[in-house]
């Protein structure tokens, strides 16, 4: 079956030819070992083949523990152990591709490791020690990896130093180079003023984007600082001259933006009613679709509240020159886009390039979606993909191919927000040049979960492009798989089913139990469903053993021989079962049968027990007992349905075929029971239609206790056996068609025989109200009436 998730996402807009990828709503969720973690992705062990420049293996790294590196095809089966060195502790960490040693393409990772200390593990010098270094680095450093220079020149390592505090002269912006030489090179840096940069909350930090045209043409980085309502651009004036950072050509500083504290009025730019806050990002892009990039910038509370303002998405345009952006005003909001719809409360941004095209993405924790946004030039507006965001707080976005799919897969580092249960991940939405697997719970499951009860579930599976694996995992959910279900390749939805084992269901109440289920194609793309099961520690089954339904006890003539069956936590230890009831009380003592899971008891009921069963409604009870732990179960109750409709004969009839308005009739009933005991208090009852009783009832064959309903109800003493008791009834015509019928009850309310229509005593007359077996419509009404009368009895 379809779920509903999957119709879905042919309704989702893609991202616009020109950006050449569009990734997948459901993101795949790693596992991540803290909020602490930082994700790097570079391709650690897995070698760029021919086209897939991004091709990328996932490298989690933590201060304190072994880095955990997840490989390129497999992000849920970790390598043994990481390749990458890292210091004992460090408070940061980046990875790209320095200069150094000749460019190779092996990945670098550089880490803030001690007070002004920046070590590095190289990718080409694997197993051999840190490289250390010495610079200037804040108490709460950041380091990020940018291209300076174009390709094959490798990256530098850029850092924020004393930013944040809005003092003039105070603050630098460092780049650091590492060489090209063999061995441990010296490091060589470059710095540019970076003072009156405000900063509220967040550690400093230096971002990437490409908003001047010398990066946009040569695929380098323009470098930005985000503060307290601004952003400090820093933007390429000229193309390098060189390989060397001295070759860089920056423009000025440009700051767009600031706060009050700052000297300035943030209020003579930002749209009307919207509060200053820290920038979360920026990025550029086309918004007007003029030719010419924009500024984009997210401006929110980095820790929200119930008090805090929404965020905004703002965007500057640029008229001219990076340096005109800094005299546009006011600020637009883009929040309010029409194509951007529903954009609530956006937070962190990123820049990105897809398919060489500007676009950001820009977390929404509103609606808990990410929203991946592009300028369609030749349609004259914005395009935006939106995926799910899968309950958390994402701190950056990249792209990297990280399941080998034809282009990049979006990556956010994810962590639980703040009071809830949500885990952190990593979270990547694979590109869907891959169709990838789907799967949802098939109708039903995955159903209650019962104490030491097997659980049939099944989920509806398929991978219209590969075969695929379906696992079923219980507790944790990354976990080795208690099953493995094959699944082929089809655009047809299937049904794969599983049994989750009894056994699995015994913990001590209250017990809850984690299920996930993945299905995973060839390249490790995979998709999921989980469910947290309850599990019911109720009373046991319980029923007589053959009986439709459970509680039917048939009570024929000559007695019988009934067995009540009860079982309870069959995939668990032994227990104990305590019987009970009304039932037993009735009857002699039963024969037990008693397993360690399941217990009978086996009743020989005698005529002479009837009587006692049918004057009221017996029962039976039953409690299981864990014998290990003492866990005693809920009672079970069953109330028997007694059928004893064949305990007595009876003939119902009509004394003529037709009677006029008022004018007075006899019906006559036959009972005679099949028992060899007397059934005390027997109710007779005539119901009647389009006619009423006439007289007193006259009845033969034994003592009447009473009588009701005018004489349509008599009750006799006892019905004796063997013998004939005749009741009849006198009865005038109410000028309508007539009709008739009779049952007998027990004491207890129990049919002792099936209703039996009046029959005329010669000939039927067309028109006879007396005679026609109690078809037509009073007939109904009459066969109404006498269920209504069963239910009333069976309640009183």
């Amino acid at each position: 079956m379809r779920r509903a998730a999957a119709i879905a996402l042919a309704a989702l807009a893609v991202l616009p030819g020109a950006a050449g990828a569009q990734f997948r709503v459901r993101p795949m969720a790693v596992p991540s070992p803290s909020s602490g973690t930082i994700v790097l992705a570079q391709p650690f062990v897995t070698a760029p083949a021919q086209g897939e420049p991004d091709v990328a293996d996932l490298l989690l790294a933590r201060s304190g523990v072994p880095g955990s590196l997840r490989p390129h095809h497999g992000l849920l089966a970790p390598v043994a152990s990481s390749p990458v060195a890292q210091p004992a502790s460090f408070r940061c960490a980046a990875a790209g591709l320095l200069a150094q040693n000749g460019g190779d393409a092996l990945p670098d990772v550089a880490y803030c490791a001690g007070l002004g200390t920046i070590e590095i593990a190289f990718g080409n010098r694997s197993g051999q020690p840190l490289a250390s270094y010495l610079h200037v680095l804040d108490i709460n450093p950041t380091l990020t990896f940018a291209r300076l220079h174009p390709a094959p020149r490798g990256q530098v390592i850029a850092l924020p130093f004393g930013t944040g505090g809005g003092e003039a002269g105070i603050g630098w912006l460092y780049a650091l180079d590492f060489g090209a030489g063999a061995g441990v090179p010296p490091m060589t840096d470059r710095s540019w003023d970076a003072g009156e940069i405000s900063r509220r909350v967040l550690a400093d930090e230096v971002l990437t984007m490409r908003i001047s045209d010398v990066a946009g043409t040569l695929g380098i980085d323009d470098l930005y600082i985000p503060g307290f309502g601004s952003v400090t651009l820093y933007a390429h004036a000229q193309p390098p001259a060189g390989s060397a950072l001295a070759d860089v050509r920056l423009g000025a500083k440009v700051k767009v933006g600031g706060a009050a504290g700052e000297g300035v009025d943030p209020f003579t730019w930002l749209p009307p009613g919207i509060d200053n806050a820290e920038v979360l990002g920026a990025a550029a892009l086309d918004v007007d679709v003029d030719g010419d990039l924009d500024l984009v910038l997210s401006l929110a509370a980095s820790f929200p509240s119930a008090t805090t303002p929404l965020g905004r998405l703002l965007w500057v345009e640029r008229t001219g020159d990076v340096a005109s952006l800094a005299a546009s005003r006011p600020w637009r909001d883009l929040t309010v886009h029409p194509d951007l719809q529903p954009l609530v409360d956006p937070a962190v941004l990123r820049a990105l390039q897809l398919g060489g095209a500007p676009a950001f993405a820009v977390l929404d924790r509103a609606t808990d979606t990410v929203l991946v946004v592009t300028a369609d030039a030749s349609g004259g507006r914005l395009r935006a993909w939106r995926g799910n965001a899968a309950g958390r707080e994402l701190r950056d976005f990249q792209l990297a191919d990280l399941v080998g799919s034809p282009a990049p897969d979006l990556v956010a580092n994810g962590v639980p927000p703040p009071l809830t249960e949500t885990t952190p991940a990593v979270l990547v939405w694979p590109d869907l040049g891959d169709a990838s697997p789907e799967i949802g719970w098939a109708a039903g499951s995955p159903g209650e979960a019962r104490r030491g009860e097997d659980l049939p579930v099944a989920v509806s599976a398929r991978d219209p492009d590969g075969p695929f694996a379906v696992d079923w995992i219980v507790g944790d959910p990354h976990g080795a798989p208690a099953a493995s279900t094959p699944g082929a390749a089809g655009a047809a939805f299937a049904d794969v089913s599983w049994v989750l084992g009894g056994d699995l269901l015994c913990a001590a109440p209250p017990q809850t139990i984690e299920l996930t289920v993945r299905a995973t194609d060839a390249l490790g793309v995979f998709d999921e469903v989980a469910a947290s099961l309850r599990v019911a520690s109720g009373p046991p089954a319980l029923a007589v053993v053959g009986a439709v339904p459970a509680g039917r006890l048939a009570l024929p003539p000559g007695g019988t021989t009934a067995t009540l069956e009860g079982s309870a936590w069959t995939g668990c230890g032994p227990v104990a079962f305590t019987w009970g009831g009304s039932l037993f009380d009735a009857a002699p003592p039963p024969t037990a049968d008693d397993g360690p899971n399941v217990t009978r008891r086996t009743l020989d009921l005698a005529e002479t027990t009837y009587p006692a069963l049918l004057a009221g409604t017996p029962g039976a009870t039953l409690v299981a007992t864990e014998a290990a732990s003492g866990l005693e179960s809920p009672p079970a109750a069953l109330a028997l349905e007694l059928d004893a409709r064949g305990l007595v004969e009876v003939e119902h009839a009509a004394g003529a075929v037709a009677l006029e308005p008022g004018e007075v009739g006899v019906l006559r009933t036959r009972l005679r029971s099949r028992l060899g005991v007397p059934l005390p208090d027997v109710h007779v009852v005539d119901v009647l239609a389009g006619l009423a009783p006439a007289g007193a009832p006259r009845v033969s064959g034994a003592a009447v206790a009473a009588t009701a309903s005018g004489g349509a109800e008599v009750v006799l003493d006892a019905l004796p056996p063997g013998v004939d008791v005749v009741v009849e009834l006198p009865v005038r015509s109410l000028g309508e068609r007539g009709s008739s019928s009779v049952e007998a009850r027990s004491s207890g309310g129990h049919l002792l025989t099936d209703p039996a229509a009046a029959a005329a005593e010669g000939a039927p007359v067309p028109g006879c109200g007396c005679g026609g077996g109690g078809a037509g419509l009073l007939g109904l009404l009459a066969a109404g009436a006498l269920a209504a009368l069963a239910r009333r009895r069976r309640a009183t």
